[in-house]
């Protein structure tokens, strides 16, 4: 550590004391948000000691840093490593005994063959310039923070080390939430991970998550195998993984072949418990899932980890195929469909539906939700000429209502001191801080035959996700299955109707699509009242006028308003014809038999009046 460092670092330090609900204690040390645990040291001087050994260690050739929150993962991957750079039959070698460098000297024990594998649960700042500055080769492991959490109280409860700690769950969360457990807080510790690596992009380290690793191992070694320059055959690959399973890591320590202090009172290993994903269900109350969710949201809402442990992995690529060979791919996250190439990976939709649940309110929102091809453009442009000065309205161009779920907001995007915020995102999934804030909110409804047909022709003509020549019967087979952009109609508002059920004073306007082109003139006014503006009638029919489908459309056309849905002649697939009924010209007698029967039993005693095709 430089002297600059230490100088930081002296007198900074805080002793405090976990107690359990028996009177058990467990002392740490909290130094710059990280927890020491005693009696690994004494005081602040034994700490600031270790952190300027392990800034200054040397590199040698050939070492392989390990970098991980506790219970992330860190054994397993280390002796991954371990067993990879090991020729020779493997049930020969004993195990990794992954001794962190945090708390114990670089010996022997880290020798294998020429390289030295070393683990550590600090973030960059505090890690061996030397390993860096010489291009050592560096994984960072992450895992879900709920099973880690899980992880780590069964380790502490078990472990005999620092004093017997029999602390309940409920206690044992209130303590890791706080980070005052061992090495502080999961969210402190990943996020000052990813500022270290936006600042450095140019750092040479491989991400590794525990639930890829544990769902797909062999690829996922095959990615580690490639980071450190090995070519390894898949079967060797195979074998490595079979020699780090849970129950060999484990009887290796249990039976003495494997030195580690983290043992119980009957010399078994608390180093390896269960190893799968998903145990946190089985311990985590639904009150304290929520917290916990909420917190994390707020912590990590922007992180490049997928700390989302429930859709982390859960993720599956759909491929649509029209009958000439054309293809669209989806990525399915929780019954949403996101459309390729607007998001290449999980990671990418994951951290979009973060951003986008993070969202700040601003004074004035107003959101408009929809499923797609209800009518959002049309209801967000009547809002954005509501909200215009008195004046001309053809002299302004209309809105592009870009939604929240695909782009990130622009400057276009603030009118009149409100911004207009569209989504088709599941209530679940929108702007926390919207709603806690009171900020307006519009639900769009349409009857799904015409909604059906409108999303037809937009993916037919739309370049954007490739060329999609599908015929109608086959479209109108997977928009029954749920499998078009977005996801099933019937899920969409089958969720909205159970939130409003839960939340009977969500603040949400409602307008159906059927009785805006009705009684535009009513329905205006509905949603001038919400929005609390004061326009004549007079006014209300100009805003009107300026939101019929042709004005809307040139507006596109010439180039007036920005949008990448156009057909490969320039023209606009937002909007096509904006009638009701247009469906009798596209479902067969059969196709409506069938339609009307399985809108029934999804949509029984519905709230929106799906049946406006009448």
């Amino acid at each position: 550590m430089s002297k600059t460092m230490e100088n930081d670092d002296k007198g900074r330090s805080k002793e405090f004391i976990l107690d359990d609900e028996n009177g058990g204690t467990f002392k740490v040390l909290e130094l710059d948000g990280m927890v020491f645990p005693m009696p690994y040291f004494e005081n602040e001087e034994s700490v600031l000691k270790r952190l300027s050994i392990v800034k200054n260690l040397q590199y040698e050739s050939g070492d392989v840093m390990i970098c991980s929150f506790p219970k992330t993962g860190s054994h397993w991957v280390s002796n991954l490593v371990h067993y990879l750079l090991h020729d020779g039959p493997l049930d020969e070698f004993d195990s990794h005994s992954p001794w962190l460098i945090d708390y114990y000297d670089i010996e022997d024990k880290y020798k294998r063959r020429k390289e030295r594998i070393l683990t550590t649960h600090y973030t960059l700042k505090r890690l061996p310039t030397d390993q860096f500055a010489k291009g050592g080769k560096t994984i960072l492991i992450y895992r879900n923070p709920k099973d880690s959490a899980v992880s780590m109280y069964y380790m502490m409860r078990k472990q005999n080390i620092v004093g017997n700690f029999n602390l309940s769950w409920d206690k044992f969360l209130s303590f890791w939430l706080d980070g005052k457990i061992i090495f502080g807080s999961y969210f402190d510790f990943y996020n000052q991970w990813q500022q270290d690596l936006e600042r450095n992009p140019n750092l040479d380290i491989l991400i590794v998550q525990y639930e890829k690793l544990k769902k797909d191992c062999l690829n996922e070694v095959r990615r580690i195998q490639n980071y450190l320059g090995l070519n390894l055959t898949e079967k060797r690959l195979e074998a490595v993984i079979d020699r780090c399973s849970l129950n060999k890591l484990k009887s290796d320590v249990d039976t003495g072949k494997v030195k580690s202090d983290l043992v119980d009172d009957k010399g078994k290993s608390v180093l390896y418990r269960k190893g799968i994903i998903g145990d946190w269900k089985n311990h985590f109350t639904v009150a304290q899932n929520e917290q916990f969710e909420e917190i994390a949201e707020k912590k990590m809402g922007n992180s490049i980890f997928n700390y989302k442990h429930d859709e982390t992995g859960t993720s599956k690529v759909i491929i649509l195929e029209s009958e000439d060979g054309g293809q669209i791919k989806v990525i399915d996250i929780g019954g949403i469909k996101f459309p390729m190439p607007f998001f290449d990976s999980e990671g990418a939709v994951l951290k979009r539906l973060s951003f986008v649940k993070n969202l700040q309110y601003e004074s004035g929102d107003v959101m408009i939700c929809s499923y797609p091809k209800t009518g959002t453009h049309w209801v967000a442009n009547l809002i954005y000429f509501l909200q215009q000065p008195d004046g001309p309205l053809e002299d302004k161009v209309s809105h592009d209502g870009w939604l929240i779920d695909l782009f990130d907001r622009k400057d276009s995007e603030k009118h009149e001191n409100r911004r207009l915020l569209t989504s088709h995102l599941h209530p679940k999934r929108l702007p926390r801080d919207h709603f806690a804030n009171g900020g307006k909110t519009i639900l769009v409804f349409r009857n799904p035959k015409d909604s059906a047909v409108s999303m037809y022709y937009m993916m037919r003509k739309q370049k954007v996700v490739g060329d999609f020549n599908i015929s109608w019967d086959k479209f109108l087979n997977y928009w029954l299955e749920g499998k078009i952009l977005f996801g099933s109609y019937f899920d969409y508002y089958n969720k909205w109707q159970a939130e409003l059920k839960t939340n009977p004073k969500m603040d949400v306007l409602i307008v159906q699509y059927e009785d805006l082109k009705k009684n535009s003139l009513h329905e205006v006014r509905r949603i001038q009242n919400y929005l609390g503006t004061n326009h004549s009638d007079e006014r209300l029919q100009e805003v009107i006028n300026r939101c019929s489908i042709d004005y809307l459309r040139n507006d596109v056309e010439s180039g007036k308003v920005e949008t990448s849905l156009k057909d490969d002649k320039g023209k606009s697939v937002l909007y096509r014809k904006g009638i009701i009924g247009d469906w009798k010209n596209h479902f067969t007698v059969a196709q409506n038999e069938e339609f009307e029967k399985i809108t029934n039993e999804k949509m029984k005693d519905s709230i929106f009046n799906y049946k406006a095709w009448n």
